[in-house]
């Protein structure tokens, strides 16, 4: 744990990747980190990771694709990262991705779809990220997606309609959405819908009427 280490620039690199049976590593509040070591992708035994208000980090290293037990991921705050890398698309064991405040985050990488443990993506104030990745549908066990404040985010993939698992969809301050979901009827859990701010929307699809779990 190097928590509040705000003039950390580099991490050490030597012998970390050796911690073979390193779970957890909270590099919180590390406002100068730069870069991650490579040693990192050889922490195969990790479940999290927590890089929140890396505020300086603005690239992740390919070899986190290779933390197949990573089970949460926090990159809250880092505002300078501008992608993910496509090895994200390896973290099958993945049940928590929190990107809230990467306001400079324009993609996500395609193999996000490969997430099927995932069930909360927290996408709060990514308000750089101008579309969202096909292969959404895929994210079978997704409860949870925060849009929040994606104030750029144009459009959402039809594929959002099929995740039948998702309970609360938040759309609040999408202010340049004009439109929903065409099968948002399909979400048959869906218990909240949040529009507040989507000063764009138009039109509301048909298919309310189908959202039966509605609270």
């Amino acid at each position: 744990m190097l928590t509040g280490c705000s003039n950390l620039a580099t991490s050490p690199n030597y012998g970390l990747g050796n911690l073979i049976l390193f779970t957890k590593l909270n590099l919180w509040g590390c406002s100068s980190l730069k870069m991650l070591p490579d040693g990192l992708g050889k922490l195969t035994s990790m479940t999290k990771l927590n890089l929140w208000g890396c505020s300086s980090l603005t690239m992740l290293l390919e070899g986190l694709g290779n933390l197949t037990s990573l089970t949460e991921l926090d990159l809250w705050g880092c505002s300078s990262l501008i992608t993910l890398p496509e090895g994200v698309g390896n973290l099958t064991s993945l049940t928590e991705l929190n990107l809230t405040e990467c306001s400079s985050l324009i993609m996500l990488p395609q193999g996000l779809g490969n997430l099927t443990s995932l069930k909360e993506l927290d996408l709060w104030v990514c308000s750089s990220l101008t579309t969202l990745p096909e292969g959404l549908e895929n994210l079978t066990s997704l409860t949870k997606l925060n849009l929040t404040g994606c104030s750029s985010l144009r459009t959402l993939p039809e594929g959002l309609g099929n995740l039948a698992s998702l309970t609360k969809l938040n759309l609040t301050g999408c202010s340049s959405l004009t439109m929903l979901l065409k099968r948002l009827g399909n979400l048959s859990s869906l218990k909240e819908l949040h529009l507040f701010g989507c000063s764009s929307l138009a039109i509301l699809v048909a298919g309310f009427g189908n959202l039966t779990s509605f609270t």
